[in-house]
């Protein structure tokens, strides 16, 4: 099959007003769907798929009002799925970028993101013969001194763990407790100004 693309001006309003102040946005959304399959028909496994910049603009002044109409540009592929984007937008999916942990992020504000360098070949070889190796980190001056070796990292990062493991369960505080300060001795009572006197030894 081939490829079908369109062109709409896509009407919201009457559906949108259907549902309350509080929901608009999600019923424009909503009957955009309802329209794109009415009118381009996706086929077998076929999903509707909304570009960002048409759910940006439809979101764009809130929940509460959205556009009354949304100029789009629909795209049937072969496999029966609907994309649709805003007139004058490249149908493209964003790329998904990658969720670093916490120990990534420390590795990363410790050493610093990696850096690839490539060997200049020697006398005698081929370029491609050229092997990538990886750039060597930029530490400051502190750091340096701190972490010398990527054994010093790991160890680092396994008490940073659990460390945070502890405070989530209770074990610890995130700050520091005060140490206990020591019991002083009582001053002696006073008498008119005046110590009292000690107590007179008892006789068996």
């Amino acid at each position: 099959m081939a490829r079908l693309e369109r062109v709409y001006n896509v009407p919201l309003r009457k559906e949108f007003q259907k549902a309350p102040r509080h929901r608009r946005s999600k019923k424009a959304i909503a009957a955009l769907k309802a329209f794109l399959v009415r009118h381009m028909k996706p086929e077998g496994d076929g999903k509707v798929w909304i570009g960002p910049h048409l759910n940006e603009r439809i979101w764009k002044d809130g929940i509460k009002s959205p556009p009354h109409h949304v100029r789009i540009t629909a795209v049937k592929e072969e496999d029966g799925t609907v994309k649709a984007e805003l007139e004058g937008y490249a149908i493209e999916k964003p790329k998904k970028e990658e969720k670093k942990g916490v120990a990534q992020k420390l590795k990363e504000a410790v050493v610093g993101p990696a850096k690839p360098t490539s060997k200049k070949p020697k006398k005698g070889e081929d370029e491609a013969a050229a092997v990538e190796a990886p750039a060597e980190p930029d530490l400051p001056k502190q750091a340096a001194e701190k972490v010398e070796t990527e054994a010093d990292i790991d160890k680092e990062l396994k008490r940073f763990e659990a460390t945070t493991e502890r405070i989530k369960k209770g074990k610890a505080s995130a700050t520091r407790e005060k140490r206990p300060v020591a019991p002083t001795k009582k001053p002696a009572p006073m008498r008119n100004g005046q110590p009292a006197p000690a107590p007179a030894p008892k006789h068996e």
